[in-house]
């Protein structure tokens, strides 16, 4: 939807608090299949999470023009 955007933290720190404290619950996380990663590659992380904001608007009927 028009409101909606992906914002992505830097590898080593992550995004700042005070983005955590705005975004609150509509922040997302993508599940590793080990809980001991800290966390994962940026570009990784961003295909993913793009990979499946398509798949989901593809999936409403959403057109992207």
């Amino acid at each position: 939807a028009d409101e909606d955007g992906l914002v992505f933290g830097n590898e080593s720190s992550g995004a700042p608090a005070w983005l955590h404290e705005e975004l609150g619950a509509w922040r997302v996380t993508i599940p590793h299949a080990n809980d001991t990663l800290r966390s994962l590659n940026l570009s990784t992380a961003a295909g993913v999470a793009c990979y499946e904001a398509v798949r989901q608007l593809t999936h409403a009927g959403v057109s992207r023009a």
